[in-house]
This record gives C-alpha cells, sequence and structure tokens, in this order.
C-alpha cells in the first residue's frame, strides 16, 4: 500500500511537472512564431487652412507683374510648396516668356517651390514668382496662362518611432526633415 501511495505522488509530481513545463514553454513559443509591427503616422489635429492671394496682374510693354503668395488663415503653423503650371508650356521652352521666381524664400526641388521658413498663423509668403518677362512678342500668337496648384501640411509629426520636426530655431525649413514629411504625405495620399 505504501509502494501504490509512493507511485499515485511520483505520477502526480510528473503531471505537474509536465504542465509546468507546457506552462512556461508554450507561451514563449508561441510569441516566437507570432510576431507583429504596426506602423504608423501620427498627425495632431490641427486647422491648416492656405489660400493662395494674387493681386491683379500689372501689363507692362515687356513684363507682366504678378505676385502671387500664400496666406495661412489656420491655428498652427505649417510648410508650404507650390507648382507653377505655365500654358502652352513651348512659349516658355522656347524662351518667348520666363517665369521671374522668387527665389530669396523659395527652395526649387523637382516640379515644386519649397517656401524656406514655417508660414505661422495669420502670416503670408513673399511672393513666388515676381513676374513675367516677355522675351519674343512674335513668338506670342496665342494666349498663355501661369496657374499655381499649392499644397501645405503641419512641419513636425511622429512617424513609429521617428519625430520629424522640419523647424530651425531661427524658424526657416530644415530642407532634408521637410523632404522626409512631404514623402510621408505622398505615400499617405
Amino acid at each position: 500500500m505504501n509502494k501504490n501511495r509512493t507511485n499515485k505522488v511520483r505520477i502526480l509530481i510528473a503531471v505537474f511537472a509536465v504542465a509546468l513545463l507546457a506552462m512556461l514553454v508554450v507561451p514563449s513559443s508561441y510569441a516566437y512564431f507570432t510576431a507583429r509591427d504596426t506602423a504608423k503616422t501620427e498627425y495632431t489635429f490641427a486647422n491648416i487652412d492656405t489660400e493662395i492671394e494674387e493681386p491683379q496682374p500689372e501689363l507692362q510693354p515687356t513684363y507682366i507683374i504678378k505676385r502671387p503668395s500664400i496666406r495661412n488663415n489656420g491655428d498652427t503653423g505649417c510648410m508650404v510648396r507650390v507648382r507653377l503650371n505655365a500654358s502652352p508650356e513651348r512659349l516658355f521652352k522656347q524662351g518667348a516668356l520666363e517665369l521671374d521666381v522668387n527665389t530669396g524664400e523659395w527652395v526649387k526641388r523637382d516640379d515644386y517651390y519649397y517656401y524656406n521658413k514655417v508660414l505661422e498663423p495669420g502670416e503670408t509668403t513673399s511672393s513666388v514668382i515676381n513676374g513675367i518677362f516677355i522675351k519674343d512678342k512674335n513668338q506670342l500668337t496665342e494666349d498663355f496662362d501661369v496657374s499655381i496648384t499649392q499644397e501645405s501640411i503641419q512641419y513636425k509629426i511622429s512617424n513609429n518611432e521617428e519625430y520629424l520636426d522640419a523647424k530651425n530655431a531661427d524658424g526657416t525649413i530644415n530642407m532634408d526633415t521637410a523632404s522626409r514629411i512631404w514623402e510621408i504625405y505622398e505615400n499617405q495620399r
């Protein structure tokens, strides 16, 4: 009878050891085989409201004064970029017309001009262009147009574990960080 009881105790210890081992091994094995990763970009809620302001163009014999700018009507600072679309494009490529771009505060990268400062609420950018040079009137046999498309986004975001802030201490834009933020924005469209 004592032998029977010893066997029962041994069986009970073995079952307990197996159960304890299962409790230790199964969760870590499960975790080993099921890995997850989540990537997200967090934007703080902000009212970004920008608009193009453009006074009436003035026509001179060899120059058209055209000074469009961007105004921030929102409640947070933002980065601004514009695309200038000239039509028909051949008039500009053939040299009949030339844009007088404001390169002081606007930086050209790819197809866009980027304002090199954070546009704070209530502020307006400098003009994107000062005007249009009329180089060869003989080639101007048709009407032409210069249109402006603008976009604006927050200058700081948190992307996964990466915090991006494109504003330098002096209020100018760090163009490398800004390029990364614009890239994230474009990839989420």
